[in-house]
């Protein structure tokens, strides 16, 4: 099992996950046996338009499931252009996200700076694995295809 990290997932892992029922079981073995925290940011716009359900309600089943193990991230614009501007320096040719990749990008920057634990992003976005992947690395992030998220997890 590997050190605890913050687990950010955006609407794509979300939709793999619903599709996918024994992996989501084993991402809710995973996350409370390996003390890592499952962080949803407010993309309830996404969830609610692109697979049609009920972001509170999503989030309700979350929480029964995992409890205080559940993040759900409040930012507001200008801590996103704050994280942002701080990207920017790091990595000067870094291309901002658009929509609500952006929240969801500065969500696992927030959560690894917060806890002083690194984050994951699932994403199968190409934009998130071959553009943002390099970018977020210096700031203590990985993003990995929420495909391989359970096994990664696992993996000593």
């Amino acid at each position: 099992m590997r050190e605890a990290k913050e687990v950010v997932l955006d609407t794509n892992a979300i939709r793999y996950f619903i599709e996918n029922p024994e992996q989501l079981n084993r991402l809710y073995e995973l996350i409370e046996l390996g003390c890592h925290d499952l962080v949803v940011p407010n993309i309830r716009t996404e969830v609610e338009g692109r697979l049609g359900m009920s972001f509170v309600g999503l989030i309700g089943a979350l929480r029964s499931k995992l409890r205080s193990k559940l993040v759900t991230p409040s930012l507001s614009e200008d801590d996103i252009k704050g994280l942002e501007r701080r990207m920017a320096r790091v990595k000067p040719r870094y291309r901002s996200p658009r929509g609500k990749d952006r929240l969801v990008a500065s969500s696992a920057i927030h959560r690894a700076d917060v806890t002083g634990r690194g984050s994951i992003i699932a994403s199968s976005d190409p934009d998130f694995l071959n553009e943002l992947a390099p970018a977020v690395k210096s700031f203590n992030v990985e993003v990995i295809d929420p495909r391989d998220l359970t096994s990664w997890l696992d993996d000593p």
